[in-house]
C-alpha cells in the first residue's frame, strides 16, 4: 500500500506543477523535456542497488520494446494534454484522462482473469461516479465542439498506455527491474522530445533558463515517482491489479481537489464534496473485494 500511496502523491503533485507552470507563465514545451532528462537519471539512480545496468545492457531485457513505445507515448499524451486543456477546456480533459481508468480495469478482469463480482463492479461503477463529481465546476467558455476529438483520444491513449504498462508488469517486469524499465522508458520519451526539438528548430540555450531548469527538475522527479511506483504496487500480490487501477484514479481525484482547495484556495461545488466522499468510499469497497 505504500507504493500506492506515494504513487497517487507523485501523480497529484504533477498535477499540482502543471498549476504553478501556468500561474507563473513558464514553458510548458521546455519542461516537459527537461523533466524527462530528469526522470532517467532517477530511474539510473533507484536501480543502482539492483546490479541490472552492471550486468546487462537493457537492450537485452525482454521488456525492453515495450520501453520505447511507452516512452513515445508518454510524451505524446503529455502534448495532448497541454493542448487538450487549452482547445477543449480543462473540465473535458480531466474527465477523460481519469475515466480512461475503465479500459485498464476492464483488460486486467478480461485477460488476467481476476475476480469480478457485483461489490467489484458497484465500487468500480461510485469510482467512476466520484471521479466525475470530483471535477464538475461551473460553466464559463465551454467546450469548444471542433476540438472535442482531444479529450476522445486523451481517454483512449491514457487507457491504452496503462494497458501496456500492465502486460509489460504482468510478463517481463521482475520486481528488482522496475526502476530500470521506468528509468527506460522516461529516456525514450526524452529521445522523442529532442526530435520534436529538433524538428521544431527550439533554440537550445531557452532550455537552461533557471525557472524552466528547477521546474522541469520538479515536475521530472515527480512524473518518475508516479510510474515507479504503480509498477511497484501492480507487482505485489496483496490486491488485483484493477484493485490498484481504481484506487490509484479515485486516490489522484480526491487527492486534487483537496489540494486545490486547501493550497490553491479553488472554490468547491457541493457536488465536488460528494465526488471526494465517493471517492473515500469506493477505495474502501474496493479495497475490500
Amino acid at each position: 500500500m505504500i507504493d500506492l500511496i506515494l504513487s497517487i502523491f507523485c501523480s497529484t503533485s504533477v498535477l499540482m506543477t502543471f498549476k504553478l507552470l501556468e500561474k507563473h507563465k513558464i514553458k510548458l514545451f521546455h519542461v516537459i523535456i527537461i523533466n524527462y532528462v530528469i526522470a532517467s537519471f532517477w530511474g539510473v539512480v533507484s536501480n543502482g542497488q539492483s546490479g541490472f545496468f552492471r550486468e546487462s545492457g537493457i537492450w537485452q531485457a525482454p521488456w525492453f520494446p515495450l520501453s520505447i513505445v511507452i516512452g513515445i507515448c508518454l510524451i505524446s499524451i503529455f502534448f495532448v494534454m497541454g493542448i487538450s486543456t487549452q482547445k477543449a477546456g480543462m473540465v473535458a480533459t480531466t474527465i477523460s484522462t481519469r475515466m480512461s481508468v475503465v479500459i485498464p480495469i476492464f483488460f486486467s478482469i478480461l485477460f488476467y482473469h481476476e475476480a469480478l463480482n457485483s461489490l467489484k463492479v458497484s465500487s468500480v461503477v461510485l469510482a467512476l461516479t466520484a471521479l466525475v463529481c470530483s471535477i464538475i465546476k461551473k460553466p464559463d467558455s465551454g467546450l469548444q465542439n471542433r476540438y472535442a476529438f482531444l479529450p476522445a483520444i486523451l481517454f483512449f491513449g491514457m487507457g491504452w498506455l496503462h494497458v501496456v504498462i500492465k502486460f509489460a508488469q504482468q510478463e517481463y517486469i521482475p520486481y528488482n527491474q522496475s526502476a530500470a524499465f521506468t528509468g527506460t522508458c522516461f529516456f525514450f520519451a526524452f529521445v522523442s522530445g529532442v526530435v520534436i526539438s529538433l524538428a521544431r528548430r527550439v533554440p537550445f540555450r531557452t532550455f537552461f533558463q533557471k525557472e524552466v531548469m528547477w521546474a522541469g527538475i520538479l515536475l521530472g522527479s515527480f512524473n518518475f515517482g508516479t510510474v515507479f511506483f504503480l509498477v511497484n504496487a501492480l507487482n505485489h500480490d496483496i490486491l488485483d491489479s484493477s484493485v490498484v487501477f481504481g484506487i490509484n484514479a479515485t486516490g489522484i481525484v480526491a487527492s486534487s481537489v483537496l489540494a486545490a482547495s486547501v493550497i490553491f484556495k479553488e472554490r468547491l461545488l457541493t457536488v465536488n464534496w460528494i465526488g471526494v466522499a465517493f471517492s473515500i468510499v469506493s477505495i474502501i469497497l474496493l479495497t475490500n473485494t
